[in-house]
Parts: C-alpha cells; structure tokens; sequence
C-alpha cells in the first residue's frame, strides 16, 4: 500500500483538523451573560455562564462581586438565592450562592455552581430568608437579560 501524495494528505489533515473543530464548538458551546445593573445593589457586577455538557444538562456558573452579604440588605435577609426562567415559564430554584471567605479581594465576591436539565431563559438572584424557597420574593437584586438557546 502506498501513501497518498503530499498533497492529498495535506487535504485529509485539513478536513480531520476542521471535523474535530466543528465537534469541539458544538460540545463545548459557552455563553457569557453579564448581569444588568441592579437599582437594588448598584455596585454589583458580575456575569453567568452557561455550557453543556456531553448529557445535554447545562452547566451553569455564576461569579458576582460587590454583593453586601444578605443580612445588610433592608430588610435583613439570611441568604442569596439562584433562580432560573425556563421556558416552561416556572421559576426554578437551583441553589444558594455563597460569599467567598478565602478570597485575598475584600471585594466580597460570590460563586456559584450547578447542572441543571432546564434550558434557562433568564438567570436571576433574590435574597430570602429560607435558601428551599419554592417562589422567588421580590426585589430581584441581579439579573441577566434574555438568555438564547
């Protein structure tokens, strides 16, 4: 058996390196989503991530920074709570961010985390009383715009 011309590999390579691209972009799809300004905590910044994975779930990660804790708002509130707009329109609750304690920034920074099966159409964070909250409470401290699927 002998080895195609230079040429012909050089056109087997290229069409193997574009397919791998292709297969990367469509496993690893990566949205970024800044979070709008808030009139109920101005200072607060950050965005959310939204990927999925090789089971189709939606990996999800949040980084927030200048959040006063909870219990500085007014009225107090014990914790920040994550929530998701699907599009079978209910809010769903996927979990509570926390304040990163180890961070050498005072700039009280939050992360969070999670895998979701939902297809989120908005990611948004309240503060509650009771992180298993099944309905969010107004005001809505962060927000996303409209998520794309």
């Amino acid at each position: 058996m002998s080895l195609p011309n230079p040429t012909t590999r050089l056109k087997i390579w290229t069409g193997i390196s574009l397919s791998i691209f292709a297969l990367l972009q469509l496993t690893s799809c990566s949205s970024k989503h800044e979070f709008l300004v808030s009139s109920v905590e101005p200072a607060a910044r950050g965005y959310a991530k939204v990927n999925r994975d090789k089971n189709e779930n939606y990996l999800i990660h949040l980084n927030v920074e200048y959040l006063a804790e909870p219990e500085r708002l007014d009225p107090p509130r014990e914790t920040y709570v994550v929530w998701l707009d699907t599009k079978e329109k209910e809010p769903k609750n996927i979990g509570q961010i926390h304040h990163d304690k180890h961070s050498e920034s005072k700039n009280l920074k939050f992360s969070f985390e999670t895998v979701s099966v939902y297809d989120p159409v908005r990611i948004y964070i309240t503060a509650e009383n009771d992180a298993a909250v099944s309905e969010p409470n107004e005001p809505i401290i962060l927000s996303t715009g409209k998520i794309k699927s």
